[in-house]
Order: C-alpha cells, then sequence, then structure tokens
C-alpha cells in the first residue's frame, strides 16, 4: 500500500500532559479501504491503543499523554506506517499562565 498520501496532523512536538488532544488523519478517498490504527508509547514503555473514529473525509484520535517524557506515537494503514511515523513528542507539565506567578521589584504592569 503506498501510504504516502496520508497526512496526520495535531501530532506537536511538545504536548502538556493531562491535556486532551486529537490526532486527524486524512486519507485520499482513492485510498483502498484499510485498518487505521494509532498506538501510544509512553517513557515507561506501556502500550495504548488509541480508538479512531470516522468523521467525513479524515478520521479523528483523541488522545491524552499521562506520563512526562518522550513519548513515541504510531500511525499505520492497513499495517503499514505512514509518513513520519513514529512521531516523537514530549509530555511536559503544563506551566500556562495561571500556574505560574512571579513578583518582584521592575515586574510591575
Amino acid at each position: 500500500i503506498d501510504v504516502s498520501g496520508i497526512k496526520v496532523e495535531g501530532l506537536e512536538p511538545k504536548i502538556p500532559i493531562g491535556q486532551q488532544r486529537t490526532a486527524t488523519i486524512t486519507i485520499p478517498p482513492k485510498m483502498p479501504k484499510a485498518p487505521v490504527k494509532m498506538e501510544i508509547t509512553s517513557p515507561t514503555g506501556k502500550k495504548t491503543d488509541v480508538p479512531i473514529t470516522d468523521k467525513v473525509a479524515k478520521k479523528v484520535a483523541p488522545f491524552t499523554l499521562k506520563e512526562p517524557g518522550p513519548h513515541t506515537i504510531d500511525v499505520t494503514y492497513g499495517g503499514v506506517p505512514v509518513k513520519d511515523s513514529p512521531f516523537k513528542v514530549d509530555a511536559i507539565m503544563d506551566m500556562g499562565p495561571p500556574k505560574v506567578k512571579a513578583f518582584g521589584p521592575g515586574l510591575t504592569g
């Protein structure tokens, strides 16, 4: 199977732990029907199959990373790895504005 036309989006290099993300897998309409699989491997080696849902002209795979550190995400079509798979993502602690406070001289607005 030629999987070069399949696109995977939503797998950023850094993903906050505990925040649900969605990978979108776009398959060209002329591709033969085949099973799509997405599997996440955590830094400790735990493998998790991600449920994939059919949408119009694409498939969506919601997932949440639960361990900090480097993860590998394998996406296959008919058992063949898609372009750029396995994807490497780093699960990071969310240090957004609500969780970080700074104070002291020179920090007033």
